[in-house]
């Protein structure tokens, strides 16, 4: 059965949000009803450990309604950090105080955009279209009629 350091990982990353979060906290408004879930739960959890391993005859029920509880603050974690995300997008520089790794910057090199402007793209295999459009009858001068573009004609 794991022990409560199998754990101590999932609630030290808990607190470190929280912490964070009662630190710059204006940073994300909107955030309070989240994180109070997450208190809560947090706080429940720990209690269950403790009553988990103080029993004997009733392990397993605690055990259950233990890993329910880390299950729930799994959870709540994950919407806390995706709502702090969310509002402060995700190539800001204050992720880093929530613990969140921000979206590294687009690095495009400016020879290969303009390689890819001067060169239309075309699918392999195929030839290009002509310039012109094909078969065109001249245009008409003034005072004569326009001739009709001839059909090709097929030899049979």
């Amino acid at each position: 059965m794991p022990d409560i350091s199998a754990y101590a990982d999932a609630f030290r990353e808990w607190d470190k949000l929280i912490g964070a979060l009662n630190a710059n906290g204006s940073l994300v408004p909107g955030h309070e009803g989240l994180k109070g879930e997450l208190v809560a739960t947090l706080e429940q959890a720990k209690q269950l450990k403790i009553e988990q391993e103080s029993l004997t005859g009733n392990r397993l029920a605690a055990t259950d309604r233990f890993l329910n509880k880390v299950d729930e603050g799994r959870l709540k974690f994950s919407q806390l950090r995706s709502f702090v995300v969310s509002a402060l997008g995700p190539r800001s520089p204050l992720l880093s105080l929530f613990g969140v790794p921000a979206k590294p910057e687009k690095i495009v090199n400016p020879r290969l955009r303009k390689a890819k402007a001067k060169t239309p793209s075309q699918p392999t295999g195929t030839k290009p279209a002509p310039a012109g459009p094909p078969t065109a009858a001249p245009p008409a001068s003034e005072g004569q009629p326009a001739k009709a573009a001839e059909p090709d004609k097929v030899k049979e």
